[in-house]
């Protein structure tokens, strides 16, 4: 059943046409990824769905939700429906959360807004959707500020507030555009779930392909304000049909590829810096850096396809995200020395979520070659390292302070 229908929607400022005769069905309890560069027209679609557009734009077509035009909806039934039935996250949760008021109450206005909840029961329940999102602490960040939180935890606030109401349509605007690699993924999987425990309909927002793949079931792909294609997802991605697709698909890093096929892509050195350094007064901000970057690649996959070729070791940063840290998983909880071969080149091993049994560690560049060879050493010890008891706390951090 189609729960969301937009048809011909076009959107104007002024003499700038920002959407042209978009359209697309959402059906109930399915995804809908809305993909695109940026400038394309994705955000501008999604505030037309729910009439957040400044009084400056200008609207035409039709969009339906359960077979009403909200185009010509009042904005006193806008308002009974968003929230409600529809919303949204936005894109920068920091900005859009109020930083005066604790993440708790800014939960409960929105029941007790549209649900009619008391103060008591809201706070109760606004405690159970933190829990919900998996907030490490939801007990202290019910009265924390937005400030006091880091952007992973700020966006699953986002989320329960998104939810909080049940609504039947959950609009998620590029939702992990400013969180690293690690935290993308838990997000990713977290919107998943709650769309198929609460059985709702989502339209995806983003401008990056590797993520599609994983949240979609229905993708249109979107350029100057048009749809240049839609369709299944495993379909866009196997055989898409417009050039546009296909440059986009073709433009993605792989480190899927046989190992022939990379060797021949990466002799395409394209840039090259042999003992870069760098100074101002008596600050050396650059000592001695030297890479090789091949075309179509980035350092961070490089790097990847470096740690993938140890056994044991799994590569789990997405294969088609232009990363910037490289994130890995071993099935061994090493002891203190073997964690030391590090050195400070690892800056964090994140908790593990749902593989008890795995350690996650992500890491930053490395400005030469040797320093790389001794990194991927190092994680070979730690890949052939007996495991150690797994300790209570599962968090460590590796910075020259006690694990």
């Amino acid at each position: 059943m189609t729960l969301l229908a937009v048809k011909d929607l076009r959107v104007s400022f002024g003499a700038v046409r920002a959407v042209r005769g978009v359209s697309f069905d959402l059906a109930a309890e399915s995804t809908l990824a809305l993909v695109g560069e940026s400038g394309s027209g994705k955000s501008v679609t999604a505030l037309s769905i729910l009439g957040l557009l400044p009084p400056t734009a200008s609207l035409d077509g039709h969009v339906s939700y359960a077979g009403r035009n909200l185009l010509h909806a009042s904005e006193r039934d806008l308002r009974a429906l968003r929230g409600a039935e529809m919303s949204m996250i936005f894109q920068e949760p920091m900005s859009s959360l109020n930083p005066v008021f604790s993440v708790g109450f800014q939960i409960a206005e929105v029941m007790r807004e549209h649900l009619g909840l008391s103060r008591g029961a809201a706070r109760r329940r606004a405690l159970e959707l933190l829990s919900e999102v998996r907030l490490a602490d939801p007990v202290r960040a019910l009265d924390s500020y937005p400030f006091q939180l880091s952007g992973g935890e700020q966006q699953r606030v986002m989320i329960a507030m998104a939810i909080a109401c049940e609504p039947k349509l959950l609009i998620a605007d590029e939702p992990t555009s400013a969180l690293d690699v690690t935290v993308q993924k838990q997000i990713l999987e977290l919107l998943a779930e709650l769309r198929r425990r609460r059985r709702m309909a989502m339209l995806f927002i983003t401008h990056d392909l590797s993520l599609v793949r994983t949240v979609a079931d229905q993708v249109a792909v979107m350029r100057a304000g048009e749809i240049r294609e839609q369709g299944g997802a495993a379909h866009v991605f196997t055989t898409p049909r417009d050039d546009y697709t296909k440059a986009l698909l073709a433009a993605r890093p792989r480190l899927d590829q046989p190992r022939a096929a990379r060797a021949q892509r990466d002799a395409e050195v394209i840039l090259e810096a042999r003992g870069l350094a760098k100074s101002f007064a008596d600050v050396r901000a650059v000592k001695g850096a030297s890479f090789k970057l091949a075309r179509g690649r980035t350092l961070a996959h490089q790097a990847a396809e470096r740690l993938a070729a140890i056994e044991g070791v799994e590569v789990i940063t997405p294969r088609d995200h232009m990363a910037t840290l490289v994130t890995f998983r071993i099935a061994t909880w090493p002891a203190r020395p073997a964690l030391d071969e590090l050195g400070a080149r690892v800056f964090a091993i994140a908790r593990p979520i749902d593989h008890l049994d795995a350690l996650r560690i992500s890491v930053g560049f490395w400005s030469t070659e040797a320093e790389l060879e001794r990194f991927a050493e190092a994680v070979e010890l730690l890949a052939g390292h007996t495991p150690a008891t797994m300790p209570a706390r599962r968090t460590l951090t590796v910075l020259g302070q006690d694990a």
